[in-house]
């Protein structure tokens, strides 16, 4: 049904807003039931429909800050790389190119971006690289922070093309390793 209603809202600003609620109810039933791997499916799809640059980062804001509350939710923690990659190709056409082998297809199914944003991109997975140094710094033992880890880690290196003046491993100042 939502795919029909979403179909037949011709305005951007509309869409926009019904996307943004359909998120808010995700966000509250998560709040209630944390981990629930369903709720985080239809949080996949209602992302994978949006495009705007700005709503995108705000989806990795909040990804960000979830985690940090829930360490253990590995399905949160699947939906925030979705969305890092999503975001990424929406700003750089070469980073798209560079996930394409990570992630499935559907995340990168975006607009070209109007110019390759590469600091913002690499400056995106710096603050991600901080972010998970500082949780397992705190929380070790947790598989879902070593998953993201390993997620992390694979990313950086499919970049590393991009970013041909670090050493291989390397992200800013933080190892990836």
């Amino acid at each position: 049904m939502l795919e029909r209603l979403l179909a037949s809202t011709a305005e951007a600003e509309a869409r926009q807003a019904l996307l943004s609620h359909e998120l808010q109810v995700c966000t509250s039933v998560a709040d209630v039931y944390p981990k629930i791997y369903m709720g985080w499916t239809y949080r996949h799809w209602i992302v994978q429909q949006l495009d705007d640059v700005a709503a995108l980062e705000t989806e990795v804001a909040s990804g960000s800050a979830w985690l940090r509350r829930h360490v253990s939710d590995h399905a949160a923690a699947q939906h925030h790389q979705g969305v890092l990659c999503r975001l990424s190709a929406r700003l750089s056409a070469a980073a798209r190119r560079c996930f394409a082998a990570l992630v499935a297809e559907c995340w990168l199914r975006v607009p070209a971006p109007l110019a390759d944003d590469l600091d913002r991109v690499r400056a995106m997975w710096m603050v991600e690289w901080e972010l998970l140094n500082d949780l397992q710094s705190r929380y070790p033992g947790h598989e879902t922070l070593w998953c993201h880890r390993r997620f992390l880690a694979a990313a950086s290196f499919a970049m590393q093309s991009l970013f041909s003046s670090e050493p291989l491993g390397t992200v800013g100042n933080v190892r990836c390793s």
